[in-house]
């Protein structure tokens, strides 16, 4: 390579980024993905299901694994976890730990736009 005032010079792009040439363009020929509009692509395959299951037999499958009391179970264990009270120490506890970072956070934001104005 040479410069203006027509001496050599070294290349020095290899030197200063070693992985320069994984950023560059690649010259491949004819090895192009082929792209096609969405709207071109054929939608009977996602709407189709990969197994096809009458209503009875839904039914039947939920009926027999159990899914239904197992999801009602699982609601009756949250409510009786949420309706656990805690303790007057526990919700100060809880409260604070909240109050002390946003409070600094809204004092310094405060502090910074009466600094800026």
């Amino acid at each position: 390579m040479r410069d203006r005032a027509g001496s050599h010079r070294p290349d020095v792009t290899h030197c200063l980024n070693p992985y320069l040439h994984l950023l560059m363009p690649s010259k491949r020929k004819n090895k192009t993905v082929p792209l096609q509009h969405p709207s071109t692509i054929e939608q009977e395959a996602q709407d189709k299901p990969l197994v096809e299951l009458s209503e009875e037999e839904q039914w039947r499958l939920v009926r027999e694994t159990g899914v239904l009391k197992k999801l009602s179970e699982d609601a009756a264990e949250r409510e009786a976890s949420a309706q656990a009270s805690l303790s007057l120490g526990d919700e100060i506890f809880n409260a604070a730990l909240l109050i002390i970072p946003f409070s600094s956070l809204l004092l310094l934001m405060e502090m910074y736009v009466a600094r800026r104005c």
